[in-house]
């Protein structure tokens, strides 16, 4: 059974699917030291599978000579701050209708001629303070949203995933593809809707999640071409 997914022509091997790429990859490492044939991970419908590549005097002639992608730069979407863009939506409204609350809260708890009252004895207009009101709640969602949207950076290469945290000082985790024994996927409700989820990276290493990508867009796909550029850096590793 030829497989035509792959850019490797790849053969699978008649073993049953695994439930997770990380076993997959560990029948894929010991197959590799058994038989010394090429070997990958291939996402099929039952689950993954192993398939052997070309033998390994033609590895070297098939293995791309250009990475699956180029390094690629992502970012928590703006989708994330869904919930800021509601509270800042929420507070341009107030400041365009400042006058009329204002009003109809004083009336509220005052009353007609206790608001009356109130207004001709304020020195000032009180739809201002519902205003500065409005104008803290929107500046600071706002810019809770830009943060959280550059505060973190991520970046795929060929050969490695790395996460950078910080806007002036910043600190940096770098995991190579080799070491990755998993790549989770982890979406709430509001994140399959919006078409959001986090990536979570578990190194050989640590069996710990060591990088996690936040509410990045697509990241199911973003999974599958970090799984193709594993199995292409664990070619390359066993070619040399």
């Amino acid at each position: 059974m030829v497989d035509t997914s792959s850019s490797h022509p790849a053969r699978i091997v008649d073993w049953p699917a695994a439930g997770t790429f990380a076993e997959a990859a560990r029948l894929r490492d010991l197959l590799l030291k058994e038989a010394g044939h090429g070997y990958m991970v291939i996402e099929t419908p039952d689950g993954f599978r192993i398939a052997r590549t070309l033998p390994a005097d033609q590895q070297a002639m098939a293995l791309p000579s250009r990475p699956l992608v180029a390094p690629l730069t992502l970012r928590p979407a703006w989708r994330n701050g869904w919930l800021q863009g509601v509270f800042t939506t929420l507070s341009l409204a107030g400041i365009i209708m400042a006058d009329e609350l204002t009003v109809r809260m004083l009336m509220y708890f005052l009353g007609r001629d206790g608001t009356a009252r109130l207004i001709s004895n304020l020195p000032f207009d009180p739809s201002w303070i519902m205003i500065s009101i409005c104008l803290l709640i929107g500046a600071g969602s706002l810019v809770q949203w830009i943060y959280q949207r550059y505060v973190r950076t991520y970046r795929i290469t060929s050969d490695a995933v790395e996460e950078c945290v910080g806007i002036i000082a910043r600190a940096t985790r770098k995991v190579q593809l080799q070491h990755v024994r998993s790549v989770g996927l982890r979406q709430s409700i509001v994140g399959r809707l919006f078409g959001i989820g986090d990536l979570e990276f578990a190194s050989a290493g640590t069996g710990e999640i060591d990088i996690r990508f936040q509410g990045i867009r697509h990241p199911a796909r973003i999974r599958q071409t970090i799984q193709q550029l594993m199995n292409q850096a664990s070619q390359h590793g066993n070619s040399r």
